[in-house]
């Protein structure tokens, strides 16, 4: 591992310069409007399926990792043993991400051990610092938990604040495994801890995604050279445009809730709202989630199934013995997100 310095030695005096306070400030009024957008939404389970996969899946990209959304909704119904590795770490890291978030609404901090936790739950199974550097890690994790949660010596800008400490966790890459998943978490983590956002739903890593040799010079310019300003205006302008896009995709997921939740209703007499609800939050649904989420019987179940698959609502494939169901309309609203 190359050389890391402490964030407590930093000056932070010399990083607000009057161009990353205006880039500071635009993220900001971006985020207030997403915010103020999602706070509309009185039941963001869809939500928080679509954009969180969205998130996962191009999280999982920018750490060598590919899966197509097939791969990733596939993951949720079919039997272990037959799952994408990929994708099933993914999904994992939806979990993972909302999870962090809630902890951190809750206790105001991040903490290393949470981000341990994390970690675990993207790999499914107990994580810990990459080891034949343990002890320097866990001495910049400490380092790191305490600028992020402490008061500083020269207040900045939240933003500022999150921007440096993305980039810390970089530089440390304290896990084997997908080392950024959890860095790039620790964004939205960091919104909540200042109430920037209300739930971690931001498509922050596209934005890395499609900029990512800027992303990597940049860092590289803060860590050699002491290049800080082109670092914090190039994260801060990825903040704002992330919040763009992600407002954009609040309101193409409505759309096509509302008008497949119009045709369901339209052709279907027993398309009650909880239906309608659980249709969406599993893009790829079988019995057993309309059972748990209905309590319903398994034959009622798959009648309301066959149902929609013949007003074509819903199209039914069999892998192996696993009968699912495709809500064709929500899929292609999540495939226009990468275009």
């Amino acid at each position: 591992m190359p050389a890391v310095p402490l964030l407590r030695d930093l000056d932070l005096s010399a990083l607000e310069s009057p161009a990353v306070l205006r880039a500071a400030i635009a993220a900001s009024r971006q985020l207030a409007e997403l915010k103020g957008v999602l706070s509309s939404v009185p039941d963001q389970t869809v939500l928080a399926v679509v954009l969180g996969l969205q998130e996962a899946k191009d999280s999982a990209a920018l750490d060598g990792l590919v899966a197509s959304y097939d791969d990733l909704l596939r993951s949720t119904v079919a039997d272990e043993g037959q799952q994408d590795p990929v994708a099933r770490q993914a999904v994992q890291a939806v979990r993972a991400a909302h999870h962090g978030f809630a902890r951190v609404r809750t206790s105001g901090r991040i903490t290393g051990m949470l981000l341990l936790e994390l970690q675990g739950m993207v790999e499914g199974q107990r994580a810990s610092y990459r080891t034949r550097t343990t002890g320097l890690t866990m001495a910049l994790m400490a380092d790191l938990e305490t600028f992020t949660n402490g008061v500083l010596p020269t207040p900045i800008d939240p933003l500022v604040r999150m921007a440096i400490v993305q980039w810390q966790y970089d530089r440390i890459a304290p896990f084997e495994r997908a080392p950024g998943r959890v860095g790039r978490m620790l964004t939205a983590m960091a919104m909540g801890q200042h109430d920037l956002l209300a739930s971690p739903l931001l498509l922050l890593s596209r934005a890395h995604r499609e900029t990512r040799a800027t992303y990597d010079r940049l860092a590289l310019d803060a860590a050699h050279d002491g290049a800080w300003e082109p670092w914090l205006r190039y994260w801060l302008s990825a903040v704002e445009s992330a919040a763009q896009r992600t407002r954009g995709a609040v309101a193409d997921t409505r759309a096509v809730m509302k008008r497949s939740s119009r045709a369901i209703r339209r052709r279907l007499a027993y398309a009650d709202r909880p239906l309608v609800r659980s249709l969406f939050a599993h893009p790829y649904t079988k019995i057993e989630f309309l059972m748990a989420d209905l309590r319903v019987s398994r034959p009622t179940a798959k009648r309301y199934l066959d149902g929609l698959v013949s007003e074509s609502i819903l199209t039914k494939y069999r892998v192996g013995r696993v009968n699912y169901y495709v809500n064709e309309a929500l899929c292609a609203a999540m495939n226009a997100l990468d275009e």
